[in-house]
């Protein structure tokens, strides 16, 4: 732009990390313990059948059964299989 003669009335911006106040640590951060659970919907298949099987059910859950507010409390075939309002 100096080029042609011109000049930006709007000046660039320039990043400015945070330099705020920065918290303090928990009196008792080393003693705490961290347990970790494995979830109860899990299961454990002992043989790939078991498998197949177990993920058709789910996906058929997750799809069919399933509903979401963000779908209007339909599931996820529902809302697509709707016809469009004019």
């Amino acid at each position: 732009m100096a080029a042609l003669g011109l000049k930006s009335l709007v000046r660039p911006k320039k990043y400015r990390s945070y330099k705020g106040e920065v918290g303090q640590a928990a009196n008792n951060v080393l003693q705490r313990q961290f347990k970790a659970q494995a979830a109860n919907h899990l299961n454990k298949f002992s043989s790939v059948d078991e498998l197949q099987t177990g993920l058709r059910k789910y996906i058929r859950y997750y799809n069919y059964d399933r509903i979401k507010l963000k779908l209007k409390g339909l599931s996820p075939v529902q809302y697509r299989t709707q016809p469009l309002a004019a």
